[in-house]
């Protein structure tokens, strides 16, 4: 969706959860999230290599909000699309939507909740946000959101029996 298009993105952020105002319309974010700190049970990190898994999936329920603008009145659509990016530049997952505007809507927020987070180890992962006109072929990179991730494996702790 190039500059000169009906519809503008004006930002995307990643948080844990929102809040809209019933009253005002406006739209609270909480807990913005630049960073994750997950751990893992050692026995579960030397089950997946022993089985050969990918990684794992974290049940983190976290929010992905953007907010477009529309200069005009009319109907509109456009294709919206999330791609989840790992340290080696593998798309991991994907999430596509069509965007309906109805006409006198200027502010438009997209809301996705992601119940599940598949991280196959520590660093720099990306949210890609695209989109595109719906007559366009080829979706355009509108926003680049960094989360960092720090896997943390966790030795457990012999237990003492009392006698």
């Amino acid at each position: 969706m190039k500059e000169n298009k009906k519809i503008k993105h004006i930002w995307s952020l990643v948080c844990s959860n929102s809040l809209l105002d019933g009253k005002t319309n406006n739209l609270s974010l909480f807990n913005l999230v630049e960073k994750l700190t997950l751990t893992v049970p050692k026995t579960e990190m030397d089950k997946a290599k022993k089985t050969g898994a990918q990684g794992f999936l974290f049940p983190l329920g976290l929010e992905i909000m953007s907010r477009f603008y529309r200069q005009d009145n009319g109907e509109t659509a456009f294709d919206y699309r999330l791609r989840f990016v790992n340290p080696e530049g593998k798309t991991i997952f994907n999430s596509e939507r069509k965007i309906a505007v109805k006409k006198h809507i200027r502010n438009l927020r997209v809301g996705t909740n992601v119940k599940a987070w598949p991280i196959s180890g520590s660093g720099d992962y990306t949210l890609v946000v695209e989109a595109k006109e719906v007559s366009e072929n080829r979706y355009e990179e509108i926003a680049s959101i960094p989360l960092e991730v720090d896997l943390v494996v966790k030795k457990e702790e012999n237990k003492v029996k009392e006698k």
